[in-house]
């Protein structure tokens, strides 16, 4: 049976990526608390310079699994993120996909914590 936890909420976001992000220890108190789907940078509606948006960005969420994720596959469906996504869960490199707005998923089964913490951090880049 499959369950579906949405994980939409409560993400920490970095308008600049930094490798340190990736680390599940890392400090992320002082980042930006956002909800998905999000826009990482706010530009007008007319008249503004495209490559402002063009950044490298980072998003991170921590969650927990229960008793009734064990023996079961841990997947991460995203809707899309432009242009190329970086998914890490616990520090583990999970998964990347070019493609813009496209919907893909990572199999974090490998790297995930049963009856503790986890760390999602997806690196967007949109360069």
């Amino acid at each position: 049976m499959r369950t579906v936890v949405p994980l939409n909420d409560d993400w920490k976001f970095a308008c600049s990526f930094s490798e340190d992000m990736v680390r599940p220890d890392f400090d992320d108190s002082a980042l930006e608390t956002v909800r998905l789907p999000h826009v990482n940078v706010e530009l007008p509606f007319s008249h503004f310079d495209e490559t402002l948006s063009q950044v490298v960005s980072g998003y991170r969420k921590t969650f927990g699994l229960d008793d009734s994720s064990e023996g079961r596959r841990i997947l991460f469906h995203f809707e899309g993120v432009m242009a190329r996504a970086v998914v890490y869960l616990n520090g583990h490199r999970i998964g990347e996909h070019l493609g813009g707005y496209t919907p893909f998923r990572c199999d974090g089964t490998e790297a995930a914590v049963r009856n503790g913490k986890n760390v999602l951090v997806v690196l967007a880049d949109a360069t």
